[in-house]
């Protein structure tokens, strides 16, 4: 799913053609907003770190403005991300 809105309108949906979140199916969602903790089942969802993810890029662009370091060259950059689970994701029969 795209984002946990989007799942948690998935959820909803499914739910109401009679499907059961995770039965028959797991949903996993991705930003963890807080409407993941307000449905039910609970949303699993990937947390990432977009603050730190724009404060890296604007301290490249600014070192980039001053001269301090050059585009061409490139970098690779590890920001870790988390996965968050909850109830919509898990085997039956399982605590979390």
């Amino acid at each position: 799913i795209t984002n946990d809105f989007v799942a948690a309108v998935c959820i909803r949906t499914l739910k109401e053609h009679g499907m059961a979140i995770p039965g028959d199916i797991a949903v996993v969602g991705f930003n963890n907003d807080a409407i993941g903790k307000l449905i039910e089942p609970a949303l699993t969802t990937i947390n990432y770190p977009g603050r730190d993810m724009g404060e890296i890029v604007a301290r490249n662009l600014i070192n980039h403005l001053k001269g301090i370091s050059k585009l061409q060259h490139t970098n690779t950059i590890i920001v870790n991300s988390d996965l968050i689970v909850r109830k919509s994701s898990l085997k039956k029969n399982a605590a979390i």
